[in-house]
């Protein structure tokens, strides 16, 4: 349910930036004909608007090339990842090796150990004992546990 929201968050990215990004090149469209007209000018209040056109054409380039790259961001977060390996694509997230991927697996192998050890020998569906199910109800809570500050963090350096 966490990771189910991400692409979500990455279309509310863009339904918002792609308007801002029309709105910065409109802006730097005006700036450039307004600088196109006012070349000749003679009016001392029109050299001075001549004169603070190259700043706002610098600043409005500036806020557009981040918001081109705030787009290329949600966008990336849009497309299927490339699976590289069966272990690594488990183990690891875009920073390494995750505790709590790791954790997951293991739990999922001992279980998985277990449950098929249980059915061998009595040829019956095994019993987990109550310790060995809260064990796995904390891991998954450490596991949920990561995840959020994750996404917050995310959160936080696409606002930056």
């Amino acid at each position: 349910m966490i990771d189910a929201t991400k692409r979500d968050t990455a279309d509310d990215q863009l339904a918002s930036l792609k308007p801002a990004k029309a709105k910065l090149e409109e802006e730097l469209n005006q700036l450039e004909t307004k600088v196109t007209g006012l070349a000749g000018a003679a009016m001392p209040e029109d050299k001075q608007a001549l004169a603070d056109a190259p700043a706002q054409m610098k600043e409005t380039d500036s806020r557009l090339e981040l918001t081109n790259k705030q787009i290329d961001e949600a966008t990336s977060g849009l497309g299927k990842p490339v699976s590289e390996r069966f272990d690594k694509d488990l183990l690891t997230h875009v920073n390494g090796v995750n505790l709590h991927r790791f954790q997951m697996v293991v739990w999922t192998i001992v279980l998985g150990f277990l449950f098929c050890v249980g059915v061998y020998k009595e040829l019956a569906m095994p019993a987990f004992s109550a310790t060995l199910l809260a064990l796995m109800g904390i891991s998954s809570g450490t596991y949920l546990g990561f995840k959020i500050p994750e996404k917050q963090n995310q959160a936080a350096a696409r606002r930056e």
